[in-house]
């Protein structure tokens, strides 16, 4: 009997009960019942219920019909999941577990099984072509590219980034192909127009984010004369280039870490000389948990040079475990030459605690859930602050290490970029105030006045431009609806449209002078911009527009560059003679079985996952889902008994 018939049978059963009588919860009978039927009730009409359980009375192993062709898709999922070969199905031992399990079970190479993984991706890619082509706003893009270890071969990663009709923020990978050599940046640039082309996306493409490559830059200028007079917008070309922020306070730290080259060197080898070592590893932590009661769960490992965060992380590790580096010092000669002495171990802890607001901005920018570009205002703008802070500072090394910083800040966030500065305005929260605010705390008000009237000049030559481009989407009266026949005639019907359009029709404002002169929200108020927006479309209907696509600017490449993480499990040793649109089809089947029922990951990983996937909404649906995962698990360990 299969496992979805089993529990489609026994679910409502007295039997089952009495046979988990020796894992009830709390002892009670009564409870455990109470809490099943309450659960078959959450299930019937709860739309988050997991798919493929079914709770119907009449279930029944004879009314199961085997469906070669499901059974096929199936083994395709596991195989995208588990990162399997494509010639695990023709193995013997695998053929003799499915005839095992189903003497209908019909064998299949793995020529089918690549045609099945072809057949699925075109679906789905012809799928997400007509949602693009239906999606009102414009769109942006953000692309990286990728070396595999397995292949040596490059990929791109293309991902776009868009506001769908219920105003949520989107993004689905559009690219993850093999490039060509040379990879120069017109070679990467030729094969983005080609797929823009080919997917008709071309004349929606409102900015590009990119890092700091050097090819990057040759890409973009290729790219702008191509896409940009298609776009239609006269701002397009300054909106275009987006340079990523992360990368940018990257640059800027690295600059900066250098002045402590020879401390960081120290550390790192004697972090080494631990790691490499079980003795010398287990004598660390035995110090650190006897001597000194420290959490030894907190190991210590080797940063990545490129990575500044890491780098962050291995000094508050080091600082952690600081009396145990100098314990070790004093009872051990051959590590004296490797431990920081104890001035140096100052430098790091005032060094670390400098680096700490680097680290939050970060956090910021490169957030899992990619940020809208409202926060590029206030990150950038809390960097150069604590730089200017740091350089009028007590610690002369850390002026001297903040100089090296304030140059490569200058050199690409000097104007903090006006158009993305708009973006802060947009926000309810904050609107020209704070904008004025920021520059006050920096510079005198002679330039404070310069820079606000530049950024309000922009926004409205943006506003203008958006307002030829949308000349259709002023306010529209609505008709009212035909009277009922019942004669109760709604007079009332277009009160909220006139609430919107009444204060621009006597004062003369336009909408984006009509929305600076509301109030602004309380600074650290909750907001959802996005909802925000979508609900005052009605009476900034241009306005709202420019802010949708204003917001959707990614301003990192986190996007693209996490694909490259699956990427890695996909181009893999048993994979690494694939062709470039296989692998790029097993990368959309990977990342769209991300987003599919976790219910065997919670058989096998317990409570905690499935309840991070599935969000509960109330106290209710948590009890429900934790009897679920606790009848799952037990089902489970009954089969293992038996």
């Amino acid at each position: 009997m299969s496992e979805r018939n089993f529990c489609t049978r026994n679910i409502n059963r007295t039997a089952a009960l009495a046979e988990l009588e020796p894992y009830r919860v709390d002892g009670s009978r009564a409870f455990w019942q109470h809490g099943t039927s309450h659960l078959k009730r959450h299930l019937e009409r709860c739309a988050n219920r997991p798919l493929g359980l079914t709770f119907e009375e009449d279930s029944d192993e004879e009314n199961f019909v085997f469906d070669m062709n499901e059974l096929r898709k199936e083994i395709l999922n596991f195989i995208v999941e588990g990162g399997h070969s494509f010639t695990m199905v023709e193995e013997q031992g695998f053929r003799r577990m499915m005839k095992r399990a189903t003497p209908k079970f019909k064998p299949f190479g793995r020529a089918t099984t690549k045609r099945d993984l072809l057949k699925a991706y075109v679906l789905e890619r012809d799928k997400l072509k007509d949602f693009l082509s239906n999606v009102s706003g414009r769109i942006c893009l953000t692309t990286d590219n990728w070396k595999s270890n397995h292949t040596r071969q490059h990929f791109i990663c293309v991902t776009s980034h868009f506001v769908d009709d219920s105003w949520k923020l989107r993004k689905k990978i559009l690219r993850f192909r093999a490039l060509a050599p040379p990879y120069d940046g017109i070679s990467i640039a030729n094969e983005i127009c080609m797929f823009l082309c080919q997917w008709k996306l071309d004349d929606r493409i409102l900015s590009i984010t990119v890092d700091n490559a050097t090819y990057n830059d040759a890409m973009i200028s290729c790219l702008k004369r191509r896409l940009v007079p298609r776009g239609g917008l006269s701002c397009g070309e300054t909106l275009f280039h987006v340079r990523c922020c992360a990368h940018i306070i990257n640059l800027i730290v690295q600059k900066g870490l250098t002045c402590i080259s020879g401390i960081l060197d120290k550390i790192r080898s004697f972090i080494k000389l631990i790691i490499k070592s079980s003795h010398r590893s287990e004598e660390f932590y035995d110090c650190a948990e006897k001597i000194f009661h420290l959490d030894v769960k907190r190991k210590l490992n080797l940063d990545m040079h490129v990575r500044w965060n890491s780098t962050y992380k291995i000094l508050g590790t080091s600082l952690y475990f600081k009396d145990v580096f100098l314990h070790l010092r004093s009872s051990h000669a051959s590590f004296q030459s490797y431990i920081p002495l104890e001035d140096e171990w100052e430098k790091v802890s005032v060094i670390h605690n400098f680096l700490e607001l680097f680290y939050e901005v970060t956090c910021m920018f490169s957030a899992v859930n990619y940020p809208t570009s409202n926060v590029y205002f206030k990150g950038a703008w809390m960097v150069h602050r604590h730089l200017l802070e740091a350089e009028k500072g007590p610690y002369d090394y850390l002026k001297e290490m903040v100089k090296p910083m304030l140059e490569k800040f200058d050199k690409y966030w000097s104007d903090y970029n006006f158009y993305l500065s708009c973006a802060a305005i947009l926000d309810l929260r904050y609107k020209v105030k704070f904008v004025e605010y920021c520059f006050s705390k920096l510079y005198g008000s002679v330039e404070v006045s310069r820079r606000i009237n530049l950024v309000l000049g922009t926004m409205k030559s943006m506003f203008e431009d958006y307002k030829l481009q949308y000349a259709s989407s002023s306010p529209i009266v609505v008709a009212p609806s035909p009277p009922s026949t019942s004669g109760a005639r709604n007079y009332f019907d277009d009160y909220d449209h006139f609430v919107g359009t009444s204060a621009r029709s006597q004062v003369g404002k336009s909408q984006l002078e009509m929305y600076l002169d509301d109030d602004a929200l309380d600074l650290n108020s909750q907001l959802d911009i996005l909802e925000f927006w979508h609900q005052s479309s009605v009476r900034y209907p241009v306005v709202s527009k420019m802010a949708r696509d204003l917001l959707t600017i990614p301003i990192s490449t986190v996007a693209s560059e996490s694909a490259f993480s699956i990427g890695g499990k996909t181009v893999s040793a048993s994979r690494s003679s694939l062709k470039s649109k296989t692998i790029q089809a097993l990368v959309f089947a990977c990342v769209g079985v991300a987003g599919r029922c976790f219910v065997a990951a919670a058989v096998a990983g317990g409570c905690s996952e499935f309840m991070k996937h599935s969000e509960p909404k109330s106290l209710f649906h948590s009890y429900c889902c934790f009897i679920l995962l606790w009848y799952l698990r037990t089902f489970a360990k009954m089969l293992a008994m038996n």
